[in-house]
């Protein structure tokens, strides 16, 4: 899928996101209502896509979501729109201390 078409079209961007030595540049564009399916061997970064994409984990290159950059939203509004669903599902006590605090955060001033 070309990365040419207007933003408004794409519900989800990526261009050349990468984790260094666990997934290489990627980009591609998926259009509000498609459905993808992510497949390949174990290892090959499936999870780490996902998370970068979920914007839970620090990678390069941009991502855009309905049109604005994952940098922009907020946390509580990035809350509304997407979920996510990790491969191994932790209990509270066993959680990154990073996962639990962006899914406890306050919300900020301006989106009371």
């Amino acid at each position: 899928m070309a990365l040419t078409a207007p933003s408004s079209r794409w519900l989800l961007r990526a261009r050349d996101i990468a984790v260094p030595g666990r997934l290489r540049p990627l980009s591609r564009a998926v259009a509000a209502g498609r459905r993808i399916h992510i497949i390949g061997p174990n290892g090959a970064g499936k999870s780490t896509l996902l998370s970068c994409l979920a914007g839970l984990q620090p990678f390069h290159g941009e991502v855009q979501v309905l049109g604005k950059a994952l940098a922009a939203w907020t946390p509580g509004e990035l809350s509304r729109r997407r979920g996510y669903l990790p491969q191994l599902a932790r209990g509270g006590g066993t959680q990154p201390v990073f996962h639990y605090l962006r899914q406890h955060q306050p919300a900020a001033a301006s989106e009371r």
